[in-house]
């Protein structure tokens, strides 16, 4: 399983996530960490966490990205430095269950799915919360349910073929720029299904880019530009 991890700016939360990483219960893991052009501690922070695992610092790179590209582009990046019969995503300011990966390499092995999910946890300040993935269906309902909000059509729960990252359109920025990639995969998949176990922590930020008000115009426009790529891939 390679898992790749975008990092811009987060030395706060950094430590958190890749500790999670490096302490997952499953042995054969690549990690691939795109450097996004961070401007704080985030790649030293990194790089100190690497030192206390050496065994998983010997499967693990950093991509350095020349210029800042967005979490879009950043993310496909990372994939063409990918090795794993499996790709799955973290958010460099999140956190995964210990035995997240082995238990869903285990179940996408059983099921023989191209896609599996998991359920998830939503933490905001003290609370915890599960989010339920609302179950199994065709992929044509599973793309209707993540365009209507049922599902979530965020890449980080999700462990994808990595044979399904091929000739990819590159969405706009980094709103719903998650949903366009795994759309695509969805359209390449055979079976999809879930796997009924809250297994990522996603932390709610009110500092995040999806919550930057001061880019609401530009936010909006790479909106409007990843619906209609959306749109022009089921027509």
């Amino acid at each position: 399983v390679s898992v790749i991890v975008l990092i811009y700016n987060v030395e706060q939360y950094i430590e958190r996530c890749v500790e999670s990483l490096y302490n997952q219960s499953l042995e054969s893991l690549e990690y691939i960490f795109v450097d996004d052009c961070s401007t704080d501690r985030s790649i030293e922070v990194l790089r100190k966490i690497m030192s206390k695992y050496p065994e998983r610092a010997d499967n693990s790179i950093i991509v350095a990205n020349k210029t800042n590209q967005g979490q879009a582009k950043g993310r496909i990046n990372g994939i063409n430095y990918a090795h794993g019969k499996y790709v799955i995503f973290c958010d460099s300011d999140d956190s995964v269950a210990h035995n997240a990966y082995q238990d869903m390499y285990d179940y996408i092995e059983s099921t023989k799915d191209d896609i599996a999910a998991c359920d998830f946890y939503r933490v905001y300040n003290d609370t915890t919360n599960k989010e339920s993935y609302l179950g199994n269906d065709t992929i044509h309902d599973w793309i209707k349910n993540i365009l209507i909000s049922k599902k979530m059509g965020s890449l980080w729960c999700h462990l994808i073929k990595r044979d399904l990252f091929v000739d990819l359109l590159t969405p706009k920025g980094n709103i719903m720029e998650d949903t366009v990639i795994l759309l695509q995969c969805l359209l390449k998949a055979n079976r999809v299904s879930t796997y009924k176990v809250p297994l990522y922590y996603y932390y709610y930020r009110s500092d995040s880019i999806s919550n930057n008000s001061e880019k609401v115009l530009e936010q909006a426009k790479h909106m409007q530009a990843n619906l209609f790529m959306i749109s022009s891939l089921l027509s």
